[in-house]
């Protein structure tokens, strides 16, 4: 059988009331990897903490140490930023890819938007010689008309003075 590996975690405020935890939770029992992360454990905000002094000993011990611990931790220094070198690479490759990707849809959408400025404009012009024809059509239509009344004038005229 599957031993329970998740046990049930005591809380200091909790051993009193029996592994309960009284604020909020109602009558949660406290999980196994609830408890608050250690001040190290913060990725980015490691660097905040105050350095112990077992720690510092620790580098000076490191220090008082002979050449071959020495050439070991170049090595390691060196293999460290091999690494970052890497990662650093990967990341400006991948924003080089993202750089052209976008460059790509702003030539996209200003072709777009040069084809519908274009369509635009034709149809701007084509209306315009629409226009230009109805008049034209109006203004012979009138110059007719005028004519024809001229041409009635004068025929009755002529037909009052048979008369």
């Amino acid at each position: 059988m599957l031993r329970n590996n998740c046990k049930k975690r005591a809380g200091r405020r909790s051993q009193e009331e029996g592994g309960k935890s009284q604020e909020g939770a109602g009558s949660r029992k406290k999980k196994a990897g609830s408890r608050k992360k250690k001040a190290g454990s913060r990725k980015k905000k490691a660097g905040r903490r105050k350095k112990k002094a077992g720690s510092r000993k620790k580098k000076a011990g490191r220090r008082k140490k002979g050449v071959g611990s020495r050439k070991k931790e170049r090595e390691v220094a060196r293999r460290r930023q091999e690494v970052a070198r890497r990662r650093r690479e990967v990341a400006r490759r991948r924003w080089e890819v993202a750089r052209r990707r976008r460059e790509v849809a702003r030539r996209k959408r200003e072709a777009a938007r040069r084809k519908r400025e274009v369509a635009r404009r034709r149809r701007e012009v084509a209306r315009r010689r629409r226009e230009v024809a109805r008049r034209r059509r109006e203004v012979a239509r009138r110059s007719e008309e005028v004519a024809r009344r001229s041409f009635e004038v004068a025929r009755r005229r002529r037909e009052d003075a048979r008369r």
